[in-house]
């Protein structure tokens, strides 16, 4: 009887750690999986923004963030069967604003920021119930670069032609004062299961 008990013992611990590592396994994938979409995206974006700022200047640059940037953003979702957005708690684009689950994130992430516990490395993986289905919920975050300043830089970076569209185009605008290095925002991925 002893050894029965032990015996069911054993094979329930063997049975969790086996769940549990097959889970990490694929929550691991799956991290690398939205990795790789979010890098891919903002490769694709930085390369369009880049030649449109060469060729165009900020004024072109500009049309190219806002309208191309949602375009990949469909593309890349679409290919990868994911809701792809970009996120930020200072939008230009209304679509940008974070929801819920996003705002705790980066919340999370302007705390480990001002740590200096925030860097390119970072992401970050959730399964969550919502409703009756299960989704995965990952973000990875985006830090202002140097090109970036242009438009979203202090006053005394962007230029009056700049100004001037950037409020025609949004005028609820609240994208701006960054400096090299700080948080933007993050990349937000949601997927059904």
């Amino acid at each position: 009887m002893i050894k029965m008990k032990k015996m069911y013992l054993i094979i329930t611990v063997l049975t969790l750690f086996i769940v549990f590592t097959a889970q990490t396994g694929s929550d691991e994938e799956m991290k690398n999986h939205f990795s790789e979409i979010s890098v891919t995206f903002m490769e694709d974006l930085k390369s369009v923004l880049m030649e449109n700022l060469i060729e165009g200047g900020p004024l072109q640059a500009i049309t190219v963030c806002s309208d191309t940037a949602q375009e990949l953003i469909n593309i890349i979702g679409k290919k990868n069967n994911v809701e792809l957005k970009r996120v930020t708690f200072k939008p230009r684009n209304p679509k940008d604003t974070a929801d819920t689950f996003e705002t705790k994130v980066l919340s999370r992430w302007h705390d480990e920021m001002n740590e200096g516990k925030l860097d390119n490395e970072t992401n970050y993986l959730e399964i969550m119930k919502i409703g009756d289905e299960t989704y995965a919920r990952y973000m990875q975050p985006i830090f202002i670069q140097g090109p970036c300043l242009t438009c979203h830089g202090g006053e005394n970076m962007i230029s009056s032609e700049v100004k001037d569209l950037l409020k025609e185009k949004y005028p609820d605008d609240k994208a701006t004062g960054y400096k090299p290095g700080d948080l933007r925002g993050a990349i937000s991925i949601k997927k059904k299961l």
